[in-house]
């Protein structure tokens, strides 16, 4: 059941400078950034009113009709009414993206309870969360592969994205009653009223209005034949340019030489003087740019004040970059691998290459289809390369592992069944005996691979386990690795132990483990080997 919701606009706490308040009084332009953001943003709950602070200077001649004004003394529930399936308030200085099934499910459980729910990326997948012990060590992690929701016993003293009142609260309203704006006066409020509030953590993505950053994230996303507007009374420069999406309100001045780079809006009477250099700004009405400034992510308001985004463009792009573990370039994880790398790859390929030549006509007898088989995966910093093997599966077996993903029986992002039907049956062999590995040594010689490093993943795997993919790709992923080696396979542990034995190969890497992992690989494909014929 849909309960009835109430998108507001709480007052602005913690000294926030109120960007969203001076673009939605805005004639003309705040109703455009308002049906996109607070309707097109969210389609399950339509709106045409919009709640705001009884401080906000709405103007009166009709342009702004549809911000209503809140009373000092709260919002009027008697006014509202239609509680039949309760009422869900929306925090409207927050643009949330969330998963409605999770949050129907916090209805249901709640009861007679209110619930108050944050929307945090941190529960939303693909994520991971690591927690660090003493020394700074990894002692544990919480892989997050699809949004979830938990209880949660913090509590936030600012309003909280969702607040739901269920049907059984709503009833109990009087005609008089107004809920507080300040959240604080809201848990005494439901609290006298003998109502428990619980509170949630929902697993989703939230931009923040309130704050230069996350209004200006939000207009770069407005439809384009909306934001492009140009007034009969604008007074533009012949020699000033306007490039890309720009708003222009009644009466703007644009004086010469100026530059303004959507997406922007200037609105009514604003002035950029000459010379000005405008990008991915807002000026508020009756703002001004001075002659020759250079205004960058930023809201300019009516009172002459510069609220400058801390997110630019630009930091959004360097925080896509890798924090790569490095080595000095003579040492051995740098060269002194590299070298044992070439020569054991070398002498390996010599020494199998009549069994090379056996297995290709053997596959080519016993099943149709390539040799070869060519998954792509990500070596070292992320770089992709098409990693070989011997083919094992039948053609179109990628394509059948969506339909036997219910079946897989290891955790994390990996997939792996026994008994798997797309291996043909020579290739069972090929796996059993780890033969169907052999041309990854030609990966090794092209520098690509390494003999021992992390198991060679693809960027979903890796990207769905952002707290240690940088460490794993700071080195080539190898034939064999620490993981193989040392691994236990039990029940629910194989994707924990795959993390902490990649993490701490980076960590203590040298030749004497590279050495030694060599070793045990040997003596266990020797074992294996040796069991096929037992």
């Amino acid at each position: 059941m849909k309960p009835s919701a109430v998108k507001l606009i709480p007052p602005c706490t913690h000294g926030t400078t109120d960007c969203l308040r001076e673009v939605l009084c805005l004639r003309g332009v705040g109703r455009l950034v308002f049906e996109h953001l607070f309707q097109n943003g969210d389609r399950r709950f339509r709106s045409q009113t919009l709640y705001v602070p009884s401080e906000w200077s709405v103007p009166a001649d009709g342009e702004c009709a549809w911000l209503r004004g809140i009373s000092p003394t709260g919002l009027s529930l008697y006014e509202l009414g239609g509680y039949e399936n309760g009422l869900l308030l929306i925090n409207a200085r927050l643009t949330c993206e969330y998963r409605r099934d999770l949050l129907e499910a916090i209805w249901a459980s709640v009861g007679t309870a209110a619930a108050a729910v944050e929307i945090t990326p941190e529960l939303a997948a693909p994520n991971e969360l690591v927690r660090i012990g003493s020394g700074h060590r990894v002692v544990g992690f919480r892989r997050i592969l699809e949004d979830i929701a938990e209880p949660t016993a913090s509590v936030s003293k600012d309003w909280p994205a969702l607040l739901y009142l269920p049907a059984g609260v709503c009833q109990g309203f009087n005609s008089d009653d107004r809920l507080p704006l300040d959240y604080e006066t809201i848990r005494f409020w439901l609290a006298q009223k003998g109502v428990p509030l619980r509170h949630y953590r929902l697993g989703g993505r939230c931009c923040d209005m309130s704050t230069a950053a996350g209004l200006l994230s939000q207009v770069g996303q407005l439809p384009a034949l909306r934001l492009h507007k140009r007034p009969s009374d604008a007074q533009i420069a012949p020699s000033a340019r306007l490039i890309g999406l720009v708003w222009v309100g009644r009466g703007v001045r644009i004086d010469a030489n100026a530059v303004v780079i959507g997406p922007a809006i200037l609105a009514d009477r604003a002035t950029v003087g000459s010379n000005a250099t405008l990008c991915n700004s807002i000026v508020a009405a009756g703002g001004a740019i001075g002659d020759g400034q250079r205004i960058q992510n930023a809201v300019c308001l009516s009172d002459g004040r510069v609220v400058r985004s801390d997110v630019p463009p630009s930091s959004l792009m360097r925080s896509g970059r890798r924090a790569y573990r490095d080595w000095p370039i003579l040492s051995y994880p740098r060269l002194g691998k590299r070298i044992f790398d070439i020569i054991f790859s070398l002498v390996i390929l010599m020494l199998v290459s009549p069994i090379l030549v056996i297995v290709a006509l053997m596959l080519k007898i016993t099943s149709p289809g390539p040799i070869f088989y060519v998954a792509r995966r990500q070596g070292r910093h992320g770089r992709e390369f098409g990693c070989l093997k011997f083919r094992s599966m039948m053609v179109q077996a990628d394509a059948l592992q969506e339909r036997l993903r219910v079946v897989n029986e290891v955790d994390g992002p990996q997939f792996k069944i026994d008994n798997d039907p797309r291996i043909t049956g020579f290739g069972k062999f090929l796996r059993d005996t780890c033969i169907d590995e052999l041309p990854q040594f030609i990966n090794v010689l092209l520098g690509q691979m390494s003999v021992v490093g992390p198991r060679p993943s693809p960027e979903s795997e890796n990207e769905t386990c952002p707290a240690w993919r940088d460490a794993r790709l700071s080195v080539r992923p190898g034939i064999t690795g620490l993981w193989q080696v040392c691994r236990t396979r039990q029940a629910g542990m194989d994707f924990q132990e795959w993390v902490f034995y990649d993490t701490q190969y980076v960590r203590n890497l040298s030749f004497r483990k590279d050495l030694w992992i060599c070793l045990k690989t040997a003596q266990k494909l020797i074992n294996t080997f040796l069991d096929q014929f037992g």
